[in-house]
């Protein structure tokens, strides 16, 4: 019986043994696997580019006529001495938190300008406006922002006069997806 004891005490030994290495295996597998998802959810954040903003957010621009107004007469419109550009942003998807999200945009084109020398005769002028907007935007990816170009003095624009474009001059900011 003697042996047949130590042969059980053997066994048993083994048997410990090879279910406290599973045990260790598991708990070092389950440790390295929480490692790499700490590392997916880094991995999650979208980093807003030039290249790849047109995705996630829509850019909504207006250029308008602002400031004093004056009426020329005989004209059935008003003239003013500014032109402000208007920039609305939003996120396209409320499944994103917009992180830190700022845009740069340029605004810029031509409008017609009418000398206040000449209201009478509306003496057009092509005249050049050029803005720059800086807009933070809140989680939503929301934001929006203006900018004011005043005419040379004596001079004055209305609305359908002008004619701009715009580009996205910077963007920084991360998107994270929401679960």
């Amino acid at each position: 019986m003697d042996e047949k004891k130590k042969f059980i005490i053997i066994i048993s030994s083994i048997i410990a043994v090879v279910i406290i290495a599973i045990l260790f295996t598991i708990v070092f597998l389950s440790i390295n696997n929480n490692k790499g998802n700490d590392n997916k959810k880094e991995d999650e954040f979208i980093e807003l580019s030039l290249d790849n903003y047109k995705k996630y957010i829509d850019i909504e621009v207006k250029n308008m006529p602002y400031g004093n107004k004056i009426k020329p007469k005989g004209l059935a419109f008003y003239c003013y001495d500014s032109v402000a550009t208007y920039v609305k942003v939003k996120g396209v998807s409320s499944n994103y938190n917009y992180n830190d999200m700022v845009i740069t945009i340029k605004s810029k084109g031509t409008c017609d300008g009418e000398s206040s020398a000449g209201l009478s005769g509306l003496s057009k002028y092509d005249i050049p406006f050029e803005n720059d907007i800086e807009i933070e935007c809140d989680v939503s990816g929301s934001g929006e922002g203006a900018n004011v170009t005043n005419m040379p003095m004596g001079y004055y624009t209305y609305d359908k006069s002008i004619n701009g474009k715009y580009e996205v001059v910077s963007i920084k900011g991360k998107l994270k997806p929401i679960k």
